[in-house]
């Protein structure tokens, strides 16, 4: 019996010891990230930003779900920079940033972001991209978002893929580059994902620094300093968190058969920790009563 409940309690030891070493494992690699993002060197002179997004309606690979995902990528980062204004007040004069959408059926004129689609990609490191004018000394003019519908892989870009891109793509036109966390939504590559990805205090607080001349006037002016092109580190005072997105910001959930279901809800980290708790828990126990039912040896005198 003594041997049982030693093998019982340092199965118990070993799971309390593996999860303590999980968890400190997750800490130590939070602790060791820093968060940084490359800015390109220049910004916008005024703060109010026009973008048109030109739907291609008449193609045979356009989806209108490509639309919704812009108007909602527009949204996540318009709700973002008020909430991040908002809760830092030292950077409130971000709060007078916006993007502002108007969705045109020809080719257009006057607006500082277009936003447009081609039907596929030259590669996959390419399935976004963002090219801008800048005149001196650091203003950009315009800048051009293009967006794939498909990649060589044969991927089709579904909706959430596309917000995703959007909302990455958009922070180029801000004068944003990538990221150093592979977390962040400026990660340098988009992975595939079945959820939309949240912008992060980051990016935020990187987007306070390209609009840094707005806490002292309303239109930039030769006495402004250009932010420099330079890698900008999230400060010790403002912890990395996500912004959360609004559920009218958040495509609506394709119906998943009973396995999809099933494998997603199995993989969930929650449900993975509860299982092998679960399982040792039960191999103690079948240990046990193993033990407890084995005959005794009769010694004959």
């Amino acid at each position: 019996m003594l041997n049982v409940r030693k093998l019982a309690l340092t199965s118990i030891i070993l799971l309390i010891l593996g999860s303590t070493l999980v968890v400190l494992a997750v800490r130590q690699t939070e602790a060791q990230t820093e968060y940084a993002i490359d800015i390109r060197g220049y910004t916008w002179n005024h703060s109010t930003i026009s973008v048109s997004i030109f739907p291609r309606e008449n193609e045979s690979w356009w989806e209108p779900s490509y639309l919704n995902a812009t108007l909602r990528g527009i949204a996540q980062w318009n709700d973002a920079i008020q909430e991040f204004a908002s809760n830092h007040t030292e950077f409130s004069y971000l709060s007078r940033t916006s993007l502002v959408p108007t969705i045109t059926h020809e080719v257009a004129s006057g607006f500082d972001i277009y936003i447009g689609w081609i039907a596929e990609c030259e590669s996959e490191a390419t399935i976004g991209q963002s090219r801008a004018i800048v005149k001196s000394p650091c203003i950009m003019i315009d800048n051009t978002v293009c967006l794939a519908a498909k990649a060589p892989s044969g991927h089709v870009m579904t909706e959430v893929d596309m917000q995703n891109i959007v909302v990455h793509e958009l922070g180029h036109t801000f004068g944003l580059y990538h990221c150093s966390y592979s977390g962040d939504v400026m990660y340098s590559t988009v992975h595939y994902r079945e959820t939309v990805k949240p912008l992060s205090s980051l990016d935020l607080y990187v987007l306070s620094q390209i609009f840094e001349w707005m806490s002292n006037s309303t239109q930039f002016t030769s006495s402004n300093t250009c932010p420099q092109e330079s890698s900008v580190t999230l400060p010790s005072n403002i912890s990395y968190y996500h912004f959360p997105i609004a559920a009218e910001n958040l495509p609506l959930p394709t119906p998943q058969n009973l396995a999809e279901y099933t494998i997603g809800l199995f993989l969930r980290p929650e449900i993975l920790t509860a299982i092998l708790i679960a399982v040792t828990l039960l191999t103690v126990a079948a240990i046990i009563l193993k033990r407890r039912k084995k005959p005794q040896e009769i010694h004959m005198k």
